[in-house]
């Protein structure tokens, strides 16, 4: 789960934000989310503007009940087996 608490003022930033170190690839916009009990799988989203150079807008593809799942090598493939974990724990795959 991705929690970010961001300073809202007059016409400032609404909706489902994520860091930019969760998407995959910069070209195919894609994440890798718990899908299923213990299984991770490709998500494409549709992005928006970035703020800050690091927060990303994420417009569809992801609603704030899915999981994102974080760390990943770029061996990860579709169907690995995933745990749930706090972002303070080191080695979720």
């Amino acid at each position: 789960m991705v929690s970010m608490d961001l300073p809202a003022d007059e016409g400032g930033m609404s909706g489902l934000f994520i860091g930019k170190e969760y998407i995959r690839s910069k070209t195919e916009k894609t994440l890798f989310i718990k899908k299923g009990k213990r299984k991770a799988g490709k998500q494409p989203i549709r992005t928006g503007q970035t703020f800050y150079g690091s927060i990303v807008e994420v417009k569809d593809g992801l609603t704030m009940e899915d999981h994102i799942a974080f760390p990943y090598g770029k061996k990860v493939k579709e169907g690995a087996k995933v745990k749930r974990a706090s972002l303070m724990e080191e080695n979720i795959f």
